[in-house]
């Protein structure tokens, strides 16, 4: 068990130590060892369960209640400054919009991604077989090739671009209407993973 003294002035408390002062001077050893010389003092049970809160959009004040034989903690918690909360969602919403969850594609059965930079290039590479009388183009996915026939290398990006502008769109949505909101329950619960479009296939 743990004992404390309570300053009711400013509800702070005051662990029981091995060496104890007293108003006297009087040195006195042991003294956490010993509940009965601890109560003596005004040194009372604590008692103190664990508090439970998401750290991600609440913090919490601490304030003690005494009574006959303990003292007791009780946690207040509080949601996080409004614009805080925001900034914490739109981290949120950032962190999804980059995973494997909207940046994704399905190519037989396997999660795949062609990045911004990537489908540039591979749109130039196209245009540059096609504009040279080539009938394929190599795509490499996830550390494999695949050699595809132009027509269909052209559809094929020309689908992921489209997701990706959906995607995109989908993204600034949700960042123009956390940006707004004004209640902290509001923000806490907006779901930053509703509206994104289904992820694309594709078999080779």
């Amino acid at each position: 068990m743990i004992y404390v003294k309570l300053n009711t002035e400013d509800n702070r408390i005051e662990y029981a130590k091995d060496v104890y002062t007293t108003e006297e001077g009087e040195l006195i050893l042991n003294f956490k060892a010993n509940p009965e010389l601890m109560k003596q003092y005004g040194f009372k049970e604590l008692i103190d369960s664990p508090v439970t809160f998401d750290a991600n959009y609440q913090t919490y004040t601490v304030s003690y209640v005494e009574d006959a034989n303990t003292i007791t903690t009780q946690y207040n918690i509080v949601y996080l400054p409004i614009e805080t909360l925001k900034e914490v969602k739109l981290k949120e919403l950032a962190d999804y919009d980059k995973s494997d969850n909207v940046n994704g594609f399905n190519m037989n059965g396997v999660n795949a991604w062609f990045d911004k930079e990537n489908r540039a290039a591979l749109s130039t590479s196209i245009e540059s077989a096609s504009l040279l009388g080539e009938s394929e183009i190599t795509f490499v996915v996830n550390d494999k090739e695949f050699s595809i026939d132009i027509p269909t290398a052209k559809q094929m990006l020309a689908t992921i671009q489209r997701y990706a502008d959906k995607c995109y769109l989908v993204t600034e949505a949700h960042k123009r209407a956390i940006k707004v909101l004004t209640k902290e329950e509001d923000i806490v619960n907006f779901d930053v993973t509703t509206g994104y479009p289904t992820k694309v296939t594709f078999t080779l």
